[in-house]
């Protein structure tokens, strides 16, 4: 029998690492240097939407809390007005005028002045409804009175209100207010 050669295991050749291109080393560090430049300007980015969407919110909450304050006001106003309408819709059908809510002061005592001796009718028109002098309500339509309910001064502050047309009926009646 012929003997064959047997064979020895050689020593483990200790595998050496391929060939290192430094080019490739360098593309990838410049690509792994962008990705984190782009991951840090997204999380910037992110911040100042987060920040942005907070100041948004705080505009917001403000935004409605006045105009919560801005409808209280108007829902009192329309309030006020409606009070308003319903006492000129009272005065004009002959009702009583309703008091309002809060205390007026009582006017001051009137002087005790000699009404007018004088035949005439005095007739008054505001130029809006519900307009207030001398304790009394004028309406836009034209309002007759007998002279004999005014002083001569009460009936020259009447003439000098802009917002009262004041017509004096009665030759007699304008010579004595008018001093003609």
């Amino acid at each position: 029998m012929a003997k064959t050669p047997v064979k020895t295991p050689a020593a483990a050749k200790p595998e050496t690492p391929p060939a290192v291109d430094a080019a490739a080393l360098d593309k990838r560090a410049a690509a792994l240097d962008a990705r984190e430049k782009d991951l840090g300007q997204r999380e910037a980015s992110l911040k100042s939407a987060a920040d942005l969407q907070s100041k948004n919110f705080a505009a917001r909450e403000q935004d409605l809390r006045d105009r919560e304050v801005a409808a209280a006001a108007t829902e009192k106003a329309l309030k006020a007005l409606k009070a308003r309408e319903d006492a000129l819709k009272a005065a004009e059908a002959g009702a009583p005028t309703p008091q309002p809510a809060v205390p007026v002061a009582p006017a001051a005592p009137a002087e005790t002045v000699d009404p007018i001796d004088v035949e005439g009718t005095v007739k008054i028109a505001a130029r809006r409804d519900g307009f207030r002098r001398g304790g009394l309500t004028y309406s836009k339509a034209p309002v007759e009175h007998p002279a004999s309910a005014f002083s001569l001064e009460q009936l020259r502050h009447l003439m000098a209100e802009p917002m009262l047309a004041v017509d004096l009926i009665g030759e007699d009646l304008k010579k004595f207010v008018l001093g003609e």
